[in-house]
Order: C-alpha cells, then sequence, then structure tokens
C-alpha cells in the first residue's frame, strides 16, 4: 500500500515533499489534464494495493461574488472549486474523481476555503461543504478541508512547502455523507 501520496499544482509555490520524505508525489500544473492524472493515481493505486492518505496541494478559487444580493463584496469567499490541473476541480465536474473510488482511504486538502460557502451560496455550485461531500460520497474516501484561508511557507527546511497548522474551522467529510469537526 502507499502510505502517503500527494498531488500538487504547480502554481501552488514551493516544492512538495517527495520520495525522500516518503510521499508519492504526482505533479500536475495548467496543461495537465485531471482525467489522466486521476487515471494515473488510480493505476498506481491498484498496483500498490491501495493509497492510505491523498494530499491535495494546490490554490482554492475564491470571489467577491455575493449571490444573494447580486454584488461584489470587500471580503472574498472560497468555496468555488480548486486550482487543479487544466480543468480545475468544481461541483461542475467533480465525477472525474471517480476513477479514485475505493482507492484512497483518505483526502486531505491544502487549499484555500475549500469548505467555504459563498454568500447566498449554499447548495449551489459555490458550496464547498457540498462540493468536499461530493468528493467523499464519489471516492469512498473521507475528506478533511478547512474553510478558511491557509496560510504555507513554500521554503520551509530544503525548500519543501509546509502548511504547519490548519486556519480556519476544519472539517470530515465521510462518504455516508456525514460533515463533522476536524479534531487533530
Amino acid at each position: 500500500m502507499i502510505t502517503k501520496a500527494i498531488i500538487h499544482d504547480n502554481r501552488l509555490k514551493g516544492r512538495a515533499p517527495g520520495s525522500e520524505q516518503g510521499y508519492r508525489l504526482y505533479r500536475v500544473n495548467a496543461n495537465v489534464s485531471l482525467v489522466s492524472a486521476f487515471r494515473h493515481i488510480a493505476n498506481d493505486s491498484r498496483s500498490h494495493g491501495g493509497i492510505d492518505e491523498l494530499l491535495v496541494m494546490c490554490h482554492g478559487y475564491e470571489s467577491h461574488e455575493n449571490e444573494e444580493m447580486q454584488m461584489s463584496t470587500i471580503q472574498a469567499r472560497g468555496g468555488y472549486g480548486l486550482q487543479l490541473g487544466v480543468e480545475g476541480l468544481s461541483r461542475s465536474n467533480v465525477w472525474l474523481l471517480s476513477s479514485l473510488k475505493d482507492k484512497v482511504q483518505k483526502i486531505v486538502i491544502y487549499s484555500c476555503a475549500t469548505a467555504d460557502i459563498a454568500t447566498g451560496g449554499q447548495g449551489s455550485h459555490h458550496d464547498g461543504r457540498e462540493f468536499c461531500r461530493e468528493i467523499a460520497l464519489i471516492t469512498n474516501a473521507e475528506v478533511i478541508a478547512s474553510s478558511a484561508i491557509q496560510m504555507y511557507n513554500p521554503n520551509i527546511g530544503e525548500g519543501r512547502i509546509d502548511f504547519s497548522f490548519w486556519e480556519g474551522s476544519v472539517y470530515n467529510f465521510s462518504p455516508s455523507g456525514v460533515v463533522s469537526p476536524h479534531r487533530s
């Protein structure tokens, strides 16, 4: 079994931990299709008996849009998806993760405000908690994500990305659809 794996979009500055830290690393960028990236991860998982934990390191999409009031606001809100690969990952294409069903035990998303709900966005395509819940359901994996902007240092020890501690509220999303506060 692959114990730890990372999918890192290189638009998130810094170098992700690699094999010397015990991680299997999958790199993506603005030119890599998520279909091929997830298929590659699924094939590795199949040939190694699964992946215990998959870390997702990328930017989260945010907006100043307030759907409820149909105006822009000063504060940016998340819940709009992930800047991952060519397509990006959002509620409109979360099905792309179906190749990972039953191949990963836990997915930890290190991205800004992934589990946030944009003002007036509950139940819409800007509902980050619903997005994370769908990821858990489609992959049959536990998902962990925060609703807040995440701070990280791209150059800690040997120039590796270090997210250190979580910012804001962090949630666990179970494959059965239960959402609960995360306890480290």
